[in-house]
């Protein structure tokens, strides 16, 4: 065997064998569990409470809310060392506060949100208010896994299904979405979402379709709001003026 070839026959074996350790490490790790999975690196960073019997939800002064639709109720919340509780559930409404008020030297106040992670989980008929909150509520994937979902607003952005940095691969279905006040804020939908029925009370704030598409749209709107609709949900939407 010429001597470049007895090389290369011994760079390959070399090659070979650290793959080879190295599957073996892998593997070993594998098999006694010291891989951290999404899964498991979520539940060490959340903590987990079960509702049963969840009617309506009150949310106040959070930065970063997620409504996901599912069969049983619970909430996760993103665990802080020193941070102090922020819900309670009584006599079948579930509340979440965060909000604190900041005092100044000058004297001034300011209200802040807290910024820790919220998660709620929820049965496909939600009752929602939220007060100074950004609350994003993901749809069903398919129409009978369809949220009928009525909301109360206050100076509140509000995300119907994924927003566009999110990957959005599927049609995230709506069956009702009843927004009985949407007093200041944002209201907005990502391109995916499919909306069966829409009614909409604007109060001195925006809406914005994202491309969705409704089977029915209702807005009522004062002159202090903004409507942003495409083209093609135009012949489905009911404008109503207000002083």
């Amino acid at each position: 065997m010429r001597t470049s070839n007895k090389i290369l026959l011994s760079v390959f074996l070399a090659i070979l064998a650290i793959l080879t350790g190295l599957y073996g490490a892998v593997y070993a790790k594998y098999r006694n569990n010291d891989f951290i999975t999404s899964a498991r690196l979520h539940q060490e960073n959340y903590d987990t409470y079960k509702i049963k019997g969840v009617q309506s939800v009150s949310l106040t002064g959070l930065d970063h809310v997620t409504i996901i639709p599912s069969d049983t109720a619970r909430i996760e919340i993103e665990k802080m060392e020193g941070a102090k509780a922020l819900h309670t559930f009584s006599n079948g409404t579930l509340v979440v506060k965060g909000d604190t008020m900041i005092t100044y030297k000058d004297g001034t106040t300011k209200r802040e949100r807290s910024y820790r992670d919220i998660i709620i989980y929820l049965p496909l008929v939600q009752n929602i208010k939220a007060d100074f909150c950004n609350l994003s509520i993901k749809g069903g994937k398919d129409s009978t896994a369809a949220p009928a979902i009525q909301l109360e607003l206050d100076a509140t952005e509000l995300q119907l299904g994924n927003s566009n940095r999110e990957e959005a691969n599927s049609t995230e279905n709506f069956k009702t979405i009843v927004i009985a006040k949407a007093n200041g804020g944002l209201v907005e939908l990502s391109s995916k979402a499919f909306v069966n029925k829409m009614d909409l009370n604007l109060q001195m704030g925006r809406f914005e379709d994202g491309g969705a598409t409704f089977n029915s749209l209702s807005v009522a709107a004062d002159t202090n709001s903004t409507i942003s609709i495409t083209g093609k949900n135009i012949p489905k939407t009911t404008f109503i003026s207000k002083p």
